[in-house]
């Protein structure tokens, strides 16, 4: 069998236009290797700042348990220091 012009143009335009394909294939599969890089780093860095804020949310709600156990504490006092000094006094 021989190949004519023709069909030798024809199927080297096909090769190239096969290569040119593959090419643009490789660049997109590539691009989107760097965009998944890019979104993993993001991921990190949110999740990082996530759980910094939940640490210190946490540290927050804990200071605001003591400072509410030492209000409560503080009013006891209060409660026993002036029903003390109510119960001293002499009647007028």
């Amino acid at each position: 069998m021989t190949l004519d012009a023709g069909t030798i143009v024809t199927l080297g335009a096909a090769a190239v236009t096969v290569i040119i394909w593959l090419v643009r294939l490789e660049g997109r599969v590539n691009n989107q290797k760097e965009q998944l890089v890019t979104l993993h780093a993001d991921l990190a860095a949110a999740n990082a700042k996530a759980d910094a804020e939940s640490m210190a949310h946490r540290e927050t709600s804990n200071a605001l348990i003591r400072v509410e156990e030492a209000v409560k504490h503080l009013t006891r006092l209060f409660e026993q220091h002036f029903t003390n000094t109510t119960r001293r006094r002499p009647p007028a």
